[in-house]
């Protein structure tokens, strides 16, 4: 088996391991509700819950899946970094708060173009944007709660960050060049959101991020621009529900 075979096998290990946590924490935390209700049925405390959970319960446990990955993550990532071994940040620039404002703005702008496309989507697959419209709704994007927004602006970029620019990126650029690494990762990006519509943006977020990592050797890059990115989604999305 060739180095490059090896390595492409071994870039979908963090993405492995990510999915294995999700179903784990997902069935842990539907068995303890379970339990859990069956103990307070009835009363008005569990009323109040089983209404807070239905409302609430996908982002608790999504939160909670991806901070347990998110300290895996940590491990790994400082363990690759002090290797030594990964090309990404042998030329790690300066990362000042000017230019931090600056991804965030260049975030926000790929999000308005991306969101611009999708308006033309649906006048040609209305079906496919019919599909994408629930799984925004499902995400809380046209009713916005504080737990939908702090999974979509908060955990999300950092974790899906951590994933994807700090693990997956990194582990491809030992055998791959830049481009040919930033394309894979991307497509990886796009897969994980199990949506058709929403994972061709990924994508196409993706290979953006993928260049910020690239040129500024640093999470904190990536995060910024990705953190914006999602706010501009709650935002233009709540409006869009608006009218």
């Amino acid at each position: 088996m060739s180095r490059k075979i090896k390595t492409l096998l071994l870039s979908l290990t963090p993405i492995a391991v990510y999915f294995i946590i999700e179903i784990l924490v997902s069935c842990g935390c539907t068995f303890t509700g379970m339990i859990g209700m069956t103990a307070v049925s009835g009363t008005v405390f569990g009323n109040w819950l089983s209404g807070f959970l239905e409302q609430e319960g996908l982002y608790l446990i999504s939160i909670l899946a991806y901070l347990i990955f998110f300290v895996i993550g940590v491990f790994w990532y400082k363990r690759m970094r002090a290797g030594g071994k990964y090309p990404v940040w042998n030329q790690q620039k300066n990362l000042n708060l000017s230019v931090l404002l600056k991804l965030a703005v260049l975030g926000i702008f790929v999000q308005f173009a991306i969101s611009f496309l999708l308006n033309l989507v649906y006048i040609v697959r209305p079906d496919l944007m019919q599909n994408y419209t629930k799984v925004m709704e499902s995400l809380g994007s046209g009713n916005p709660s504080l737990f939908s927004v702090f999974y979509v602006v908060i955990t999300a970029p950092i974790v899906e960050e951590m994933l994807m620019r700090g693990l997956c990126l990194v582990i491809l650029r030992k055998e791959f060049p830049c481009w040919v690494a930033n394309i894979i990762q991307e497509c990886y990006f796009g897969m994980i959101h199990l949506n058709l519509v929403q994972g061709v943006y990924a994508a196409f977020c993706g290979l953006y991020l993928g260049w910020v990592m690239e040129r500024f050797a640093t999470l904190k890059a990536p995060i910024m621009a990705h953190m914006a990115a999602n706010m501009a989604i709650i935002v233009l999305t709540a409006l869009s529900f608006q009218f």
